[in-house]
């Protein structure tokens, strides 16, 4: 299993192509399942009105670390809407059209509208590259025969968009994940994905530093030199460039460590030093330390931070099954019952779905 396929999204795409979860917005709160670097300025943005114009919108969506409520980004969606149907050959508002359904969690249909964008305008770097994430975000909602040639076109789609513009550390980070994350039949090589490394560390002014760092740590885990890996992760933490942010190789080294490494222990410490520096609306401090005790059996210890977790997003997966399961190994069966079908209610597609109503039966049989 590749690690950071939930945790982490650099520009939507980290766990690009075979195992990212797209978050989505939900009433009074912006998505915490992903840190999401996107390839713009970190500027004040203030939320879109109904009387602000369509570029204002843009730029609301474009940029990083703002929180978006679902009424603010319905406003922003009629705002474009709006644009494009007064203009409905403009390729920047389905730009900003996808951009509005990828944050409601409509991958599939963002993709669409991407699509419909750059056959408008193909030649943009910047369209040429949300493409190739959009296919990448929205490709495990495809049918299984369709998911190779899906694949190929969003490289196809990075491939040009650097070719349109060889230094965007994004794109060539996006290759690189794919590179990392696909299987050896479908592409993936851990060669290629550490030459993408070295174009990064090569870009100039090192902008690509960051992300460098980050596709060899990545490479590394897949590899199990897991030195080699805390290194470019640490190297990653005080790097320069496009997307920087220490929080952000933190949250990678943990999910390595408890995803590829199975190092409950190792990782606890990262957690608290995470916890120290996340905004107090974050969520993963509390999901991370549930999962960390979940794997080391303690149940009793998963409990709190696993309730906490989803008192705070009832969206995230990973805290809404911990706390079914830790609750069902402490005794707690109401409360296991209750969480075993939020979850099967939630995520009636998930691979897990199934078990969790079973178990929720399996349960209230026990009870009675």
């Amino acid at each position: 299993m590749a690690c950071w396929r939930g945790w982490v999204a650099v520009a939507g795409a980290a766990g690009v192509a075979w195992a990212q979860e797209a978050p989505a917005v939900k009433d009074g709160a912006s998505p915490s399942s992903a840190i999401v670097l996107r390839a713009v300025p970190k500027v004040e943005v203030g939320a879109p009105t109904e009387t602000s114009s369509a570029e204002e919108a843009m730029a609301w969506l474009l940029t990083r670390g703002l929180a978006r409520t679902k009424g603010q980004v319905e406003v922003a969606g009629r705002i474009l809407d709006a644009a494009s149907l007064e203009e409905p050959s403009n390729a920047r508002w389905l730009f900003g059209r996808a951009l509005v359904l990828r944050t409601n969690g409509q991958r599939t249909a963002a993709r669409e509208m991407m699509e419909r964008a750059v056959k408008i305008e193909p030649e943009s770097a910047a369209h040429q590259f949300w493409y190739g994430t959009m296919i990448f975000e929205s490709i495990n909602d495809a049918p299984t025969l369709k998911k190779m040639g899906l694949a190929d076109t969003a490289m196809e789609a990075l491939e040009k968009s650097l070719k349109l513009d060889p230094e965007q550390p994004m794109a060539r980070y996006s290759m690189a994940q794919f590179y990392i994350n696909a299987p050896g039949i479908a592409g993936g090589s851990l060669r290629k994905a550490r030459e993408q490394a070295k174009m990064l560390f090569a870009m100039k002014e090192g902008k690509g530093e960051f992300l460098g760092h980050l596709v060899l740590a990545l490479a590394a885990a897949e590899d199990g030199a897991w030195k080699e890996m805390g290194e470019e992760f640490e190297a990653a933490e005080t790097a320069g460039g496009e997307g920087a942010d220490p929080r952000a190789s933190l949250l990678g080294h943990i999910d390595c460590l408890l995803r590829k490494k199975e190092d409950p222990k190792a990782a606890l410490a990262l957690i608290e030093r995470y916890a120290a520096v996340a905004d107090s609306t974050d969520d993963r401090p509390h999901v991370l330390l549930g999962e960390a005790r979940r794997m080391m059996k303690d149940y009793a210890g998963a409990v709190g931070p696993f309730a906490k977790a989803v008192e705070m997003n009832g969206k995230s997966k990973t805290a809404v099954w911990g706390l079914a399961e830790s609750a069902e190994k402490t005794g707690d069966v109401e409360r296991a019952i209750g969480q075993y079908r939020a979850y099967a209610a939630a995520w009636p597609e998930d691979e897990r779905a199934g078990k969790a109503k079973w178990a929720a039966e399996r349960l209230e049989r026990k009870r009675k």
